[in-house]
């Protein structure tokens, strides 16, 4: 087993060690609930997510096909004042195991080039306009693609 490289990774390598000493201690949000907890919450809110928006269908896989593997991501977001905003987990497919051209064709993902938002800036500071910056928490949920892929039941859940 690997050695984990942040805190929040310890919650699958090593449940029975050094975990153990942050189950009580305070942390620096205002709830009172263990971190532990709060990480779990961010974790059924992605799997939460993941079903709501119908990301995938509980089926066996065939044979001969070697499901993608998947981990958890964790980050601590941090209000501008430097205390913990949320805790935010995302499963996330090992696609660095896939080959190109054996396991898929073509990647796409919908990001605004730089320039685009720079146009949309100035026809909003020439006309006046309120801009306002938004976070869309599911947004790469929305995604449909040709292909079935075959992804790795996720433990616990």
């Amino acid at each position: 087993m690997e050695r984990a490289k942040e805190v929040l990774e310890l919650i699958h390598s090593d449940v029975c060690g050094p975990l153990v000493k942050w189950l009580g201690v305070d942390t620096p949000t205002s709830s009172p609930l263990p971190m532990i907890i709060l990480v779990l919450e961010a974790m059924k809110s992605e799997i939460d997510s993941m079903s709501e928006n119908l990301v995938w269908d509980l089926v066996d896989h065939p044979e001969g096909i070697v499901p993608i593997e998947n981990k958890w991501v964790f980050k601590i977001k941090i209000d501008v004042d430097g205390k913990v905003e949320t805790y935010k987990a995302r499963l996330v497919a090992k696609g660095y195991r896939q080959r190109q051209r054996v396991d898929y064709e073509e990647t796409f993902s919908p990001i605004a080039m730089l320039k685009s938002i720079r146009i949309m800036l100035a026809i909003g500071a020439h006309y006046n306009y309120e801009v306002w910056q938004m976070y869309v928490k599911t947004a790469f949920l929305n995604g449909y693609t040709e292909e079935d892929i075959f992804h790795e039941l996720t433990q616990g859940f």
